[in-house]
């Protein structure tokens, strides 16, 4: 477990739900795109493709922190209906994302710095890249369980709360002519009682007219 950070920065405007599941997938195709750029360019030494590189590298910061706070729009849309397991994951996946965020700008002060010189710095960077990508990775299959294996999805969510709630109307509706049946049965029942012993007393009449008769 990493040790809990945050980002203090409070945005003076409210996002909007479901803005995170589109910010999510840049931010794990770019930091793939750059490495392949980087991986190319170790062969091509191409001033350009580099500039490219820390261009999309600059890109990556701003989606990452912007993924950050989307995610907790969502997430905290969501934390009502998550389940215990769920939380938990939540938390961690929320924290590697803070991790990721940051990381991003020391990746981007290490392309700097291989901008403006080289040497030591260059394997520095290229590992510090391929390790951000696998964690990038990571951080995409446990957003991938949250939805998929969690139900954390907000309009998912919205949805079965909204057929939920329906269908609770429907059973309260259906309670109540349930209720009104029973209390339709309960008055008839004396009825039946008082008909059926009026239909016995006059039997009994009958049948004892009918032994007077044959005496």
């Amino acid at each position: 477990m990493l040790p809990a950070i945050d980002i203090p920065i409070t945005l003076p405007f409210e996002l909007p739900v479901l803005l995170h599941p589109p910010l999510v997938h840049f931010a794990i195709v770019l930091p793939v795109v750059i490495l392949l750029l980087e991986l190319v360019n170790l062969f091509m030494r191409k001033r350009a493709v580099s500039v490219v590189s820390l261009s999309l590298l600059t890109l990556l910061v701003i989606i990452l922190f912007g993924a950050f706070f989307t995610g907790k729009v969502d997430g905290s849309e969501a934390w009502s209906a998550m389940t215990g397991d769920a939380k938990e994951v939540l938390k961690e996946h929320k924290l590697l994302g803070i991790y990721l965020a940051y990381a991003s700008l020391v990746l981007l002060f290490l392309k700097f710095l291989n901008v403006t010189k080289s040497g030591a710095l260059k394997v520095l960077y290229m590992l510090a890249l391929v390790g951000f990508v696998f964690a990038t990775l990571h951080q995409g299959k446990e957003g991938g369980e949250l939805v998929f294996k969690h139900g954390t999805n907000i309009a998912a969510m919205a949805d079965l709360d909204e057929k939920a709630f329906d269908l609770q109307e429907e059973l309260d509706e259906l309670q109540e002519e349930y209720d009104e049946l029973k209390e339709e049965m309960d008055e008839l029942k004396p009825k039946e009682k008082e008909e059926g012993k009026s239909e016995a007393a006059e039997e009994e009449q009958l049948d004892a007219s009918d032994a007077n008769e044959t005496k």
